[in-house]
């Protein structure tokens, strides 16, 4: 409550600290509870397919860009106790180029990833990795709403 209060007394701050379902835990607590994600070893990553994007013309690039405003973002979505951040920002990030490429948003389902997707390294509420996740996605055409 003390580091709140100091937080939202600071005029310099764009933004104001609150109590939440979360103000009471160590950050040691938080981790464990919501932070799901398993870093792939630089050996894995070495001998993995991935490609990395790259532009082509790095000035035509902006310098900032808020997909909220294009309309790509769903509204909040909460995984509870689940470790399933990997699943979450794989959803995110299908939804959002779906919009782009589509022209309509549509909220897709974390949770057909986390009870279907076992490939590789996701475990469902234990952890998981993005890349496995897209790697289902594909496989399996898509992902159900």
């Amino acid at each position: 409550m003390e580091y709140i209060k100091s937080h939202n007394t600071d005029t310099n701050k764009k933004y104001k600290l609150g109590v939440n379902e979360f103000t009471d835990l160590t950050n040691e607590e938080f981790k464990a509870m919501r932070n799901g994600y398993k870093m792939r070893s630089s050996n894995t990553v070495a001998a993995s397919k991935t490609t990395y994007f790259r532009y082509e013309n790095v000035s035509a690039v902006p310098s900032i860009m808020d997909w909220r405003k294009k309309g790509a973002v769903t509204g909040i979505k909460d995984q509870g106790q689940c470790g399933c951040c990997w699943a979450f920002s794989a959803v995110a990030a299908m939804e959002g180029i779906s919009k782009l490429k589509t022209g309509t948003l549509i909220s897709l389902s974390e949770q057909e990833l986390v009870d279907c997707d076992v490939n590789g390294e996701d475990q469902g509420c234990n952890g998981g990795l993005m890349d496995d996740a897209f790697e289902f996605i594909i496989l399996n055409k898509g992902l159900t709403t």
